[in-house]
C-alpha cells in the first residue's frame, strides 16, 4: 500500500553528494596535462615584447595555440560565432583553421584575450588555467548529480543479486529476452533508453532515476512523460516500469509529482528500494 504523498515526500534525501562531488580535480589536472604543449607556446609568447604579434606569428607556425587561447576568457567550446567589425557573422573553430587568420586575430584582439595574458604573466599560466577550469567544472555539477543517482541505483541493483544491464532500449530487451513489444505504438516509449533493466523471477523491471536538487519545469515534464511511459510499459506482459524519484528539488514541483505518484504503480524514492525489492 502506498504511503500518503506528503509523508513519502518527507523521506526524500537532501543530497547524494560526498565532498568530492563539488569539483572533479582529477579531470581538471588531466586537462592541464593535455594542454602542456599549448601552455609552453603561451609561456614563450609572454616572453615577447608584443604579445599580439607573438600570437600571430605562433598561429602561423602552430595553430594548436588557438585551442587554449579561449580558455583565458573562460570559453570552453570548440567554436564561436561573433559579429566582426564589418557587421558580418563569423564562426571560427578553435581546433582547426576554418577562416582567414585575420578573422582569428580580430577575435583575439577584441575578446580581451591579450589583456588577460598580460595579467597572467604575474600569476603563472598553469595557476590561472587551474582556476578557470575549476570554475568551469562547477557548471557540470548537475550532470554529476545525475550520475550519482545512477550509481546509487546500481549499488542497489547489485545488492539484489539479480542480473541487470545498464542503459538499455526496448529493442535491446526485445532481442535479449525475446519480449514482444509490437503493441507499443508510442515511438517516444519504444525508442527510449532506460537507466537499467533487472530480471527477477522471470519478470523484467525497467528502472529510471530522477534526482533533483533544485526545481524547474523539467520535473513537471518528467512527471507527465513517465506516467505515460509507465502505462505503456506495464501493459506488456512481464514488463514493469520503476521510477526512482528523490531530491529536495521535487518539493516545489509536488503537484505534478503527486499526480504521477498516485497514477503509477511503481514510484519509489531511494530509501524504499531495498524494502520493496530485497525483502
Amino acid at each position: 500500500m502506498k504511503k500518503e504523498f506528503t509523508s513519502w515526500l518527507d523521506t526524500f534525501q537532501p543530497t547524494l553528494a560526498t565532498c568530492d562531488y563539488f569539483t572533479d580535480f582529477e579531470k581538471v589536472n588531466h586537462r592541464i596535462k593535455e594542454l602542456k604543449p599549448q601552455i609552453k607556446l603561451v609561456k614563450n609568447i609572454l616572453k615577447q615584447d608584443d604579445i599580439l604579434i607573438a600570437i600571430e606569428t605562433t598561429l602561423n607556425e602552430d595553430f594548436s595555440l588557438m585551442s587554449i587561447l579561449p580558455l583565458f576568457i573562460a570559453v570552453n567550446t570548440s567554436k564561436a560565432t561573433f559579429i566582426d567589425s564589418n557587421g558580418q557573422y563569423q564562426t571560427i573553430s578553435f581546433n582547426k583553421s576554418t577562416n582567414d587568420l585575420s578573422v582569428y586575430m580580430e577575435f583575439i584582439k577584441t575578446s580581451g584575450i591579450v589583456d588577460v595574458l598580460k595579467k597572467v604573466k604575474s600569476v603563472g599560466v598553469e595557476k590561472y588555467l587551474f582556476g578557470i577550469l575549476v570554475g568551469m567544472d562547477s557548471n557540470t555539477r548537475k550532470n554529476r548529480m545525475g550520475r550519482l543517482a545512477e550509481d546509487k541505483l546500481e549499488e542497489f541493483l547489485q545488492k539484489t543479486g539479480n542480473p541487470y544491464y545498464k542503459e538499455v532500449t526496448l529493442e535491446t530487451i526485445k532481442g535479449r529476452y525475446n519480449v514482444d513489444i509490437s503493441q507499443l505504438s508510442n515511438h517516444k516509449v519504444s525508442s527510449k533508453r532506460f537507466d537499467y533493466v533487472m530480471e527477477k523471477n522471470g519478470e523484467l523491471y525497467l528502472f529510471e532515476s530522477s534526482y533533483y536538487t533544485s526545481s524547474g519545469s523539467k520535473q513537471n515534464e518528467l512527471s507527465k512523460s513517465y506516467t505515460e511511459i509507465s502505462k505503456a510499459i506495464n501493459e506488456i506482459k512481464g514488463l514493469h516500469f520503476i521510477w526512482v524519484v528523490d531530491g529536495m528539488g521535487w518539493k516545489n514541483c509536488r503537484h505534478a509529482l503527486e499526480q504521477a505518484y498516485y497514477q503509477m504503480p511503481d514510484v519509489y524514492n531511494f530509501s524504499e528500494l531495498e524494502e520493496v525489492f530485497c525483502s
